[in-house]
Formats: C-alpha cells, structure tokens, sequence
C-alpha cells in the first residue's frame, strides 16, 4: 500500500468539510435561539440606539448629553413593555394548561405543572433582574456611549 490516493483524500476533505458544517449549524442555530427568545436589557438597548445615533447623525456631546436620558427612559419603557407582555403569555400558556389538565391523568398532570415551573423559571432568567441577562462582555464591538477618547 503506497499511500492515500487522490480519490481517499477527496472522500476525507468531504468528510471533514460534512463534520464542520454540521456542527457549525448545530452550534450557530443554539446561539441564534437563544439570542432571540431573550429581549436585550435597557441598558444595552440605549447604548446601541446611541451609538447608532451619533455615528449616523455626528453628534456633538451637549447633543449627545441632551438625547440621552431620553434613549434611556425609552429603553427602560421598551423594557418593562417586554416584561409585561411576557407576564401575559405566561398567563395564557397557564390558562390554556388548567383547561388541557382535564383531559390528563395524574401522572401526565404532575408532568404538566413541571413544564409550567421550567416555562416559569426560564421567564425569570430572561426578563426578571435584567430583562434578558446575557454572557459578560460588550453586547457588541462598538465604544460606549460618550465622548471620544482623547488621544
């Protein structure tokens, strides 16, 4: 045996090229489920608006030090907005499982309040105590709101 042939090195590059595909696409699709099923906090809310703002419209600072307790009570009230519709579709899940309760034996009943304590649970991470807490870190590669650093 002399080696591996063009064909055998082919076979092992579409192997290898199937693999990370795949586990690109398992790893991207958790990432993006569970970017969307938490809102962004307040905070985070404000500073990309601001900063998307004084890119766009070059702010001055006494502008950017006038429009910013604005951005920032908006973000707060986009907030609590979340939160509450949040409230409402748990009632609903709640509501709509007391109705499907009567159809169930016990067992599938105790199975059912456990769906509805993880739904709970799952709720107050995202939106209790900061409305979608994310990993530590920049929620993204741009500068804080504020002034420029001096050079």
């Amino acid at each position: 045996m002399n080696g591996i042939t063009k064909g055998k090195a082919a076979v092992y590059l579409a192997a290898i090229f199937v693999a990370g595909l795949l586990a690109g696409g398992f790893t991207g699709y958790g990432l993006a489920r569970r970017a969307v099923a938490r809102p962004p906090s307040p905070r985070s809310m404000s500073a990309h608006i601001l900063n998307h703002l004084r890119s766009e419209l070059n702010l001055t600072d006494p502008q950017m030090a006038n429009i910013t307790p604005l951005v920032e009570e908006t973000s707060a009230a986009i907030g609590a907005i979340h939160e509450n519709s949040g409230k409402s579709v748990l009632a609903l899940i709640e509501k709509c499982n007391q109705q499907i309760g009567s159809f169930l034996d016990e067992e599938q009943k105790r199975k059912l309040a456990e769906m509805q304590k993880q739904r709970e649970e799952s709720f107050d991470r995202s939106f209790k105590g900061g409305h979608g807490r994310r990993p530590p870190g920049p929620p993204n590669n741009r500068p804080p709101p504020g002034p420029p650093p001096k050079h």
